[in-house]
């Protein structure tokens, strides 16, 4: 009767963290603060179904895969930033259910309810997974590959679905590229030789979808999806660099969550006495584990580190956790046990609270996306659909209003940057002299500046002319207040009759 209780008691737990990750996620689709870069993916998304490539049409700081899948959605339903977030949605969940299926199949109903409490309450991942980016995909293609690992039939089928599934993670956040070295090196360690050629084809076709986008300049790929998040290092030494990694960025990643890694380090000692055994027997947990931890440190090799970075990494910490909770509770003493589940509330407690609200956007009494589409409504009202518009880091406008922006514009804000005419031409993105020169000659029918977007456009030398130009040939229409990621202002200019 009482082990009936306890497993009553972990189905309800079990619910209870899935309702609460399928509510926030909800909630975050309505209120999750706007992110800039959902503009930009969005918007490189809508390129890709225009017959567009990335790199050699367009500047995109990833891999290319993402706009591919994201664009067919948009492509053949609706462009909206609210559809982006919709899809990522149904990854996060699609991945978070993968997790909890994982984690009943190795720890049994303990396991996944575990599981389900710590990602049913991580409202800072469960926030990055409901908009537009990267982190939602990547971790779904983790989790899929994880779960096919851990299955117990077809295990040739399985190691090509599990290979096949890494690539898509890497093709998808680079990073991801050492997730990936586990599962590789595993699965052409036990494969037939048929099968190893199979991989291997696999392989090369991914290396060769990125050697054709990479035609005819490679160094503009090289560029977005390597070196501009090296160069963000700045002019410091190697030494300066790991210095920098050990006393900042990896104390701030233990700062910002340290009830996950308390719990993981109790866990990793309970069970140090018990590795042997638990390595035959969880071998795909391990192969799992190794990949995470190979992704967190090629993570903190990018100049401009962010904790984000990391979501994917937590979200597949989840079940493993889960596995080894269940595994050692019954094994351990009664004073490990209390230890233990202290350190689970507290994870538990702390992702409720890390988000401290900043990731509802409630200001205003307007829905975020609702500010977005309020000066859409602007710009659809004084322009065609073929009229094009200059836009940076109010790009995601330019998706809502179904406007094209100006060639070497796709990456919003970061499209701008401070190189020569020559280099920006080739990097598909814009500098002070370009941007002069689509403001002097009136080439867009509106402009959208916000604040970000003038503090670049005064580090230009071209400052004072494009200030001129704009007002010879522009004149303002429109101006709207906690606008965008930053809560900052943006302005709307509208060609005159006669610039």
């Amino acid at each position: 009767m009482r082990d009936n209780q306890r497993r009553t008691v972990w189905d309800v737990l079990t619910a209870a963290g899935m309702a609460l990750f399928l509510l926030n996620s909800i909630v975050f689709i309505l209120l999750g603060r706007f992110n800039a870069d959902e503009g930009w993916y969005l918007y490189a998304s809508k390129l890709v179904y225009e017959g567009q490539r990335p790199y050699q049409d367009f500047l995109f700081t990833q891999p290319p895969l993402l706009p591919y899948i994201y664009g067919l959605i948009q492509h053949f339903l609706l462009q909206s930033i609210y559809m982006g977030r919709v899809t990522s949605v149904v990854f996060s969940v699609s991945a978070f259910l993968l997790s909890i299926k994982i984690a009943i199949q190795y720890g049994g109903k303990v396991a996944g309810g575990i599981t389900s409490l710590l990602g049913g309450t991580f409202l800072f991942g469960i926030y990055y997974q409901s908009i537009t980016k990267t982190y939602a995909l990547t971790t779904f293609f983790f989790l899929l590959a994880f779960f096919l690992l851990a299955s117990s039939s077809g295990r040739e089928i399985r190691i090509i679905l599990s290979t096949l599934f890494v690539l898509l993670a890497a093709l998808t956040r680079l990073p991801a590229i050492l997730f990936a070295v586990p599962f590789l090196l595993y699965a052409f360690f036990v494969s037939r030789i048929r099968v190893k050629i199979l991989l291997g084809a696999l392989c090369l076709l991914a290396c060769l979808w990125l050697f054709f986008l990479a035609l005819p300049n490679p160094y503009a790929e090289l560029w977005d999806i390597y070196l501009n998040f090296l160069f963000q290092w700045g002019n410091i030494s190697v030494v300066e660099r790991l210095l920098r990694i050990m006393k900042i960025s990896i104390p701030n990643l233990i700062v910002q969550f340290p009830c996950y890694f308390l719990l993981a380090g109790i866990l990793i000692i309970l069970s140090a006495q018990r590795l042997n055994n638990a390595l035959r027997a969880y071998w795909a947990v391990f192969i799992t584990a190794a990949g995470l931890f190979l992704f967190g440190v090629i993570n903190l090799i990018n100049g401009g580190y962010l904790v984000e970075y990391d979501i994917p990494l937590l979200f597949v910490s989840f079940p493993i956790m889960g596995i080894a909770f269940a595994r050692l509770f019954p094994a351990i003493e009664k004073r490990s046990r209390f230890v233990l589940q202290l350190a689970v509330v507290a994870a538990v407690a702390m992702g409720l609270l890390r988000s401290r609200l900043y990731y509802y956007d409630l200001s205003g009494g307007q829905l975020p996306i609702e500010k977005i589409r309020k000066v859409a409504a602007v710009v659809m009202e004084n322009s065609t659909p073929s009229d094009p518009v200059f836009s940076l880091e109010a790009l995601p406008v330019a998706v809502e209003a179904y406007r094209p922006v100006l060639p070497n514009m796709a990456q919003g804000q970061f499209s701008f940057l401070n190189v020569d005419t020559a280099t920006a031409n080739a990097l598909h993105a814009i500098n002070g002299d370009i941007a002069l020169r689509y403001i002097a000659t009136g080439e867009p029918k509106l402009i959208l500046l916000t604040d970000v977007d003038w503090n670049l456009l005064r580090s230009s030398p071209d400052y004072q002319a494009i200030v001129a130009a704009l007002a010879q040939n522009y004149c303002l229409i429109y101006r709207e207040d906690h606008f965008g990621q930053l809560d900052d202002e943006v302005e709307v200019y509208l060609r005159r009759a006669n610039p």
